[in-house]
């Protein structure tokens, strides 16, 4: 069995051993104090193609301590049979995925490994044995268990988006986050603004951001923007608790606003 044996009943996520796909004796104790999305994963299933969205969102994210974290199983219609260096080349050719994988593990039954045990038990809220591959829990920065979601459950869920973004807000990463090549950001921001709209809901919001990033002279690329959505909520639900922004502020914005858009 995969990783050394440990109590089911450990405080948190990161305190499990596990063994890394490229034989790292502890994968997680390396990312305590990030937010994780883990997932279950096979390279012949018809869910194999979240690999491209999860990475998307992986790369999106990183650089705010959240990260996807693999774990390579074959239970589940032996989806999953190669060994681990087959699992790598194939993640790496076909996806070109780059956050952490675990050597393969059991998730149900007699030999599951422990960490997993410890996801599906009672006592953490989201109880029964996984139903097939590409299963997520979102871990948060604590390591506790905080969401679960089915197989069918894409990385660009809404309601998914919503969960990672409330836990890996942190709105003075704005000013600290280096600007992405102009040349990488296409593809990251379509999952900054995705994310963006599932927290606050508001088509208007990338022409707002724009506005204000223009008047501080800040360029918003890829993760910044996403961050950016966060402190702009925050920074309006702050002046509207202490009377700030009255009737004619928000009105001066909104006509901001419609004077900035294309």
């Amino acid at each position: 069995m995969l990783g050394a044996m440990a109590d089911s009943f450990q405080a948190d996520f990161y305190s499990f051993r596990v063994k890394g796909i490229d034989g790292v004796p502890d994968l997680l104790a390396p990312l305590r104090g990030s937010v994780a999305l883990v997932v279950n994963v096979a390279s012949q299933c018809g869910y194999t193609p979240q690999y491209a969205g999860l990475e998307r969102l992986y790369r999106e994210l990183k650089g705010q301590r959240f990260t996807v974290i693999g774990f390579p199983c074959n239970q589940f219609g032996a989806q999953e049979p190669g060994a681990e260096a087959e699992i790598m080349r194939f993640c790496t050719i076909s996806y070109n995925v780059t956050f952490p994988l675990s050597a393969k593990i059991e998730v149900n039954g007699a030999n599951r490994h422990p960490l997993f045990g410890w996801l599906t038990a009672p006592e953490n809220g989201f109880a029964g044995d996984l139903q097939w591959n590409f299963e997520k829990f979102l871990i948060d920065r604590a390591g506790r268990l905080i969401g679960r979601y089915p197989s069918g459950t894409k990385p660009e869920d809404n309601g998914l988006l919503q969960e990672i973004a409330a836990g890996v807000a942190v709105f003075p990463t704005l000013i600290a986050t280096t600007p992405m090549r102009i040349g990488e950001a296409h593809t990251a921001n379509a999952v900054g603004f995705q994310i963006a709209a599932a927290v606050l809901g508001q088509a208007v919001l990338p022409t707002l951001i724009g506005v204000i990033a223009r008047r501080l002279g800040l360029e918003i690329i890829g993760p910044s923007l996403f961050i950016a959505a966060l402190l702009l909520l925050g920074l309006y639900e702050a002046l509207s608790t202490m009377n700030f922004l009255g009737p004619s502020s928000e009105k001066a914005i909104g006509q901001e606003v419609m004077t900035e858009c294309p």
